[in-house]
């Protein structure tokens, strides 16, 4: 947590690269004051844990940066809707920007005016306001040649074709991901040979929400023309494939062949034969670093491989009878070995089940599950006394926990005896636990948490730091933590 008194960058003069998570929206604008005697930071990343209204002021103080090369923002989602003004006389150096929170389309035209030099360009578009500032010269971003765009279901080819035909003529390559407003093989081709004539990579992800079982044949039939020669001949090839059933059917349209991702969610097999039947599917998928897996029977029969994954997420779409089969089908699907983080959303998730999961992911960091299902007649000494338990306790890594369900006394016992090396701990829990959870985390005596940093109770109420504030005052609680309460979270650390 970020705190006024011990943080200070006036004397850190030759910093290249600078790294703030989980900064607090109101501590932000003294942070990037202080960054002004930086002149040689080449490389910025913000991540704020809470909306910052007016982000117009960041912008500028970020754009005066002489040195900035890279910069990656995520300052969270508000409805402020103010326009910049138009640059006049500061321009930055950035060239490659990555704006992770949204950001309104009639925001963009002042907003480019300060970042001529941009090469490489991520956006997450709103587009609920209409356009209202006059288009800048094309110009002014004609070196960009990477864009990468996340744009809302308000979004239509129209709006987008403003932005393509006054900013984004010279990309080479185009990653889009849009609801299915934005699926029509006639539009974009229409779009990529007026706006786009050195567009060599066009990777697009459509996400499509069926109302009523029929949409699927309307869906099915519209993809087909993409398969017209003006796709095939670039050799751009798409599928369109099921991913949910539930609580409404879902569709994903995308490319293929190369897949270009970085995550991807192995669903259901391909709902279109005329597209499958034209190419050959990619089975080593090498771009993909974060593999979602829907349920057993996808598991079972994938045919692609990931080599280069790192993050695994298992969906709660499996039934209780394969628990025990999940090592063996994943290991024909990604290197365990190498896997760095781990989300488990089952619930009632056997404990034993888990620990065998771990068992074959030894550098893992992060951990996050839903719920932890501890049977009757496992108590806590015979499962510490369990051989696998104890040889994962001994050798894995995880310092990163997240535990979604309520999480008892009892299970954050076991957690912390599975993690010796556990720094940070997210947890939901009932009041009545606060205090032997506090004492058992924060205990300086206990083996098992001398690596111990940051606590958060998500989904705390005012009551919960109330009851905090009576334990420390009544003198109930041995160990007193720092405390702070924020936004439906209660964060204690040493």
């Amino acid at each position: 947590m970020f705190s006024n008194q011990v943080f200070s960058l006036l004397h850190q003069t030759c910093l290249r690269r600078l790294i703030l998570e989980n900064i607090e929206a109101q501590h932000l604008e003294n942070i990037i004051h202080q960054l002004k005697p930086l002149l040689y930071l080449s490389s910025l990343s913000i991540i704020t844990i809470d909306p910052v209204t007016d982000k117009n002021p960041i912008y500028l103080q970020i754009f005066q940066l002489p040195s900035l090369k890279y910069c990656k923002l995520s300052l969270g989602n508000s409805f402020f809707k103010k326009i910049l003004v138009l640059a006049n006389n500061i321009f930055s150096s950035i060239e490659y920007l990555i704006i992770d929170h949204e950001i309104y389309f009639h925001q963009l035209d002042a907003f480019f005016s300060y970042v001529p030099q941009l090469r490489h360009l991520s956006l997450n578009l709103l587009c609920k306001c209409e356009i209202t500032a006059s288009p800048l010269p094309s110009s002014m971003l004609n070196y960009v040649t990477h864009l990468f765009l996340k744009v809302d279901n308000h979004t239509e080819l129209n709006d987008l074709e403003y932005l393509f035909a006054n900013y984004f003529s010279s990309i080479h390559v185009l990653q889009i991901s849009a609801d299915d407003e934005c699926m029509s093989a006639h539009l974009w081709q229409r779009l990529i040979l007026l706006y786009l004539p050195n567009l060599h990579v066009f990777d697009v992800l459509f996400d499509v929400h069926l109302q009523y079982p029929f949409d699927r044949y309307c869906y099915e039939y519209n993809v087909s023309p993409f398969t017209v020669p003006f796709w095939t001949e670039r050799q751009w090839f798409f599928d369109l494939r099921s991913y949910q059933k539930r609580p409404c059917d879902r569709m994903i349209f995308y490319t293929t062949n190369p897949y270009r991702r970085k995550t991807y969610n192995l669903c259901l097999k391909s709902l279109n034969t005329t597209m499958s039947n034209i190419h050959n599917y990619e089975t080593v998928l090498k771009s993909v670093k974060h593999v979602q897996i829907s349920n057993e029977m996808v598991m079972n029969q994938c045919i692609e491989y990931f080599p280069n994954a790192t993050k695994l997420t298992l969906k709660d779409e499996y039934s209780t009878a394969v628990y025990d089969s999940i090592p063996f089908f994943l290991n024909r699907i990604l290197p365990l070995q190498q896997l760095q983080i781990l989300i488990i959303e089952f619930h009632n998730f056997p404990i034993l089940n888990m620990i065998e999961i771990l068992f074959i992911m030894p550098n893992l960091h992060t951990l996050t599950m839903q719920s932890m299902h501890v049977l009757f007649n496992e108590n806590k000494t015979v499962l510490t006394q369990n051989e696998k338990f104890q040889s994962v306790s001994k050798t894995n890594c995880i310092r990163y926990v997240t535990f979604r369900d309520i999480c008892t006394f009892n299970k954050v016992e076991l957690l912390i005896m599975l993690f010796p090396r556990l720094q940070h701990l997210e947890i939901n829990i009932l009041k009545k636990d606060m205090k032997s959870i506090l004492e058992c985390l924060f205990n300086i005596n206990n083996i098992n948490t001398h690596n111990f940093v940051l606590l958060c109770f998500k989904r705390a109420s005012r009551i919960h730091f109330q009851h905090f504030n009576s334990l420390v005052h009544t003198g109930l609680l041995r160990f007193h933590p720092k405390v702070k309460y924020f936004d439906g979270a209660l964060y204690l650390w040493q």
